[in-house]
């Protein structure tokens, strides 16, 4: 299992916008499951993983080691999450959740909050067994 301490002591580079959590309040009240159209339906959630790149992009120079990104929603077939560095589409790494559970991942999109804050949304290449298999047990 990964403790909150390892966790709290992985480099965050995240710097939300002041106005991301009237933003993230108002996108909670929206997000409808009855009008989900994809393959498996997303549930919003809050908490920190670990991420680490993996088969990145040659021409990206990308800094070793893990980083604290923080998960905003999460499906069997993907995850949605937080990080201060910006992905490109097909980029890959690893996540590990703090239970331990670990997936690989593809960078499907990726926004620009702020400066230092992306919005990013991967596909795993394998699903969850269930959305329990990426939280604390």
């Amino acid at each position: 299992m990964i403790a909150n301490s390892f966790l709290g002591k992985l480099p965050c580079e995240i710097v939300l916008p002041d106005d991301t959590r009237a933003q993230a309040s108002a996108a909670q009240h929206v997000f409808d499951p009855a009008d989900e159209r994809r393959r498996f339906p997303r549930q919003r959630t809050r908490f920190d993983a670990a991420l680490r790149y993996y088969n990145t992009f040659p021409a990206l120079n990308r800094k070793e080691g893990m980083y604290r990104v923080m998960i905003r929603d999460l499906s069997r077939g993907g995850v949605g999450f937080l990080h201060g560095e910006e992905m490109f589409p097909g980029e890959n790494a690893r996540l590990v959740f703090p239970n331990g559970a670990e997936r690989y991942l593809q960078v499907k999109r990726c926004r620009r909050m702020g400066p230092k804050c992306y919005v990013i949304g991967a596909e795993f290449d394998e699903p969850l067994q269930d959305l329990t298999e990426g939280r604390w047990r």
